[in-house]
């Protein structure tokens, strides 16, 4: 629906109060009661109608899906509703406050942070099921995805708060990103782990260093076990004690580790061991000593 067909039923809403007999203060707070009532059922109702929508096409496909699951277990279709929830807010709010300016001007600007957040949930949501489908493939169950799918929600967080403060302040967003600059040390040592966990995230994925599943020892941490998860900031071991050790991501591109995947991978291992043995018991072998140690079956071949 568009700001016309707004306008249009706004302007049947005020002549119908008018006809009634309502006039001066009395009509005023009645179109606006009444306004605010009927956007609010129209908005819950617009929101059930998509999200059915929505629901709808994706049941209608004949096969079943990791993207069906997905998209119902974090409840995409909901967050997308929304975004038309907004919508509808953001041009039914100039006709619901048009005989109140000051509340109107404090309104839209509820709306349109409301749009903001509307839009980043929905990413939220689409993102959370996104990894949610890649972590199942295994093309990509030795890649560190929640590393990624962090830095993106950072991203879209820093993008999102922006935008929020830039409507707050009635500014253009670049000149809230160009005030940033004065804060650029604070936001680096705040977002400290983090950003060194990107880097190491990216290097490790670049070089194949640590794959979820890997056998890893870190002596520093005490970590000696599998890796079960791999975040923007943290490895998590699982030791072979069944305890955890969680160890920094950078630690693994800055400190020195050792992964046994190649070990696992040759089908085979050198064990090393120390063995005693006593220097007068060596001597030549006679044919005594040779046919008894013939009876030995490890040794025949030999």
């Amino acid at each position: 629906m568009n700001i016309p067909e707004f306008q249009s039923i706004f302007n049947e809403l005020r002549n119908w109060l008018i006809g009634k007999g309502f006039s001066g203060s009395e009509l005023i707070y009645s179109y606006f009661f009444i306004g605010l009532i009927g956007v609010t059922l129209f908005l819950f109702i617009t929101i059930f109608i998509t999200r059915q929508i929505f629901i709808g096409v994706v049941k209608s496909a004949k096969t079943k899906s990791d993207w069906q699951k997905a998209l119902f277990e974090f409840r995409v279709f909901r967050a997308f509703a929304l975004i038309f929830g907004a919508y509808i807010i953001y041009n039914a709010v100039p006709y619901v406050f048009i005989d109140f300016k000051n509340w109107r001007f404090y309104a839209l600007i509820v709306a349109k942070i409301y749009m903001v957040l509307a839009v980043m949930f929905a990413i939220n949501a689409f993102l959370n099921a996104l990894v949610s489908i890649m972590e199942t493939s295994k093309k990509y169950a030795d890649k560190p995805i929640r590393s990624y799918k962090q830095v993106a929600k950072i991203v879209f967080y820093i993008v999102g708060f922006v935008l929020i403060l830039s409507i707050i302040l009635g500014e253009s967003p670049l000149y809230v990103f160009g005030g940033f600059g004065a804060v650029t040390a604070v936001l680096i040592l705040v977002f400290r782990d983090p950003i060194l966990g990107f880097v190491a995230s990216v290097q490790m994925s670049a070089i194949d260093l640590v794959r979820v599943g890997d056998w890893i020892t870190v002596e520093k941490y005490g970590a000696d076990g599998e890796v079960t998860e791999i975040n923007l900031t943290t490895i998590k071991v699982r030791n072979w004690d069944k305890t955890v050790t969680i160890v920094p991501s950078y630690a693994i591109v800055s400190e020195s580790f050792k992964n046994w995947r190649a070990m696992e991978e040759s089908e085979g291992r050198r064990i090393k061991r120390h063995i005693n043995i006593k220097i007068s018991s060596i001597k030549f072998c006679d044919e005594d000593l040779i046919n008894r140690l013939k009876s030995i079956d490890f040794l025949k071949d030999y």
